[in-house]
């Protein structure tokens, strides 16, 4: 009984010790990611976060270096007035597929501008292009804030809130 107690214990130790190395590895990547950054704003006037990531005409990419601002980009997006004009709804059902290698194509084409940006923030998305962008590897945050400043710092405090629900 006495070494089946031991066992148990040092196998405590040895998961937590494991743990601890996850975790210490797991914050290591978040600080360095936080080093030098790029996060891509679906806009349209370079103040406020557009609503819809379909719509937009542009990016505000927002590089940032040690948790601080270093410089602001306003880019056009490529593919915005083949895929949807702004203010205009379009149809996620019936026989359009938004997450077909078609559309995947569109959204990968629609992504060019920023394929440099590791964060890409908007106010929501189609069911397809955020499974298009995830796929490039990129982190998506969905935010029902309107101003690009607050929502900048938001995410660099760590306190901006990811609203999966705004993904349609």
């Amino acid at each position: 009984m006495l070494r089946t107690k031991a066992f148990i214990s040092n196998m405590r130790e040895i998961i937590t010790f494991i743990m601890d190395i996850v975790i210490i590895d797991r914050l290591k990547i978040w600080l360095e990611k936080r080093k030098l950054m790029k996060i891509a704003f679906v806009t349209d006037d370079g103040i406020t976060i557009t609503q819809h990531f379909g719509r937009a005409g542009k990016y505000l990419v927002v590089e940032v270096e040690e948790g601080k601002e270093v410089s602001r980009n306003l880019r056009d997006r490529q593919g915005h007035k083949q895929n949807h004009q702004i203010g205009v709804e379009h149809d996620h059902g019936g026989t359009r597929d938004h997450d077909s290698p078609a559309a995947h194509s569109k959204h990968v084409q629609m992504m060019a501008a920023i394929e440099d940006c590791d964060v890409v923030v908007c106010g929501g998305m189609g069911r397809g292009a955020f499974n298009s962008i995830l796929s490039l590897g990129k982190e998506v945050f969905m935010t029902n804030k309107g101003d690009i400043n607050d929502a900048l710092k938001g995410y660099l405090a760590g306190e901006l809130v990811n609203m999966s629900d705004l993904v349609h």
